[in-house]
């Protein structure tokens, strides 16, 4: 499985990463979690780092329920 990182508009406003065959793939699994974006314009960035992370969850939606080890795929912090 490959990690995407899937967001509407700025990934800075919220993202979730997820694992997919495909980009669209992605997109299409994330649209449950993403209800209140525009599913058109949501777009899915390939995020190679991430791929060795796949547990069997195909939507990750906090770095919290990354397996222990692995990098934060967002920050909260807004005065980086």
């Amino acid at each position: 499985m490959k990690a995407y990182m899937v967001f509407s508009g700025d990934p800075y406003d919220g993202c979730i990463l997820v694992f997919a065959e495909t980009a669209n793939k992605a997109r299409s699994i994330s649209y449950d979690s993403l209800f209140h974006w525009d599913y058109i314009g949501t777009l899915a960035h390939r995020c190679r780092d991430y791929d060795q992370y796949y547990n069997g969850r195909a939507i990750i939606e906090s770095n919290s329920d990354l397996p222990k080890g692995a990098p934060d795929f967002y920050n909260d912090d807004i005065d980086l």
